[in-house]
């Protein structure tokens, strides 16, 4: 939480509009967790903006590297955008990647110990 709040602080100086990506280790519905506190300054969850009502769940409470499929039951990747008006989320662009059996390495282990998200953000002229 402290190296969220630093990192706001830091992003709040900045004259141009952001993207912040990466594993936050966070809960959308977590009161004061690093996602409240990346909305609460203005940041747009990009996953939840392109498809709204689809989960989005990366991880698991699994074995690391070998957990069964319909494990995912949370999110803690995200793609956040300053919500400035240059930036915004394509609608329907966006998926969670390496959670299909085709995705698993040839001993049958995930490659990570969670999928990721992907997303597309447009560049809105003025």
């Amino acid at each position: 939480l402290a190296q969220t709040a630093e990192l706001v602080t830091a992003l709040s100086q900045s004259p141009y509009d952001l993207i912040v990506v990466g594993d936050l280790n966070s809960y959308r519905t977590w009161a004061g967790d690093s996602w409240q506190i990346l909305t609460g300054a203005g940041f747009t969850d990009v996953f939840t903006e392109t498809l709204p009502g689809v989960s989005g769940y990366t991880a698991s409470f699994g074995d690391e590297l070998n957990w069964p499929l319909d494990s995912l039951n949370h999110t803690v990747d995200y793609v956040m955008r300053s919500s400035t008006g240059t930036l915004e989320g394509v609608f329907g662009a966006g998926e969670v990647v390496g959670d299909e059996d085709a995705d698993k390495a040839p001993n049958g282990w995930w490659p990570s110990d969670h999928a990721g998200v992907f997303v597309t953000i447009r560049i809105v002229k003025d």
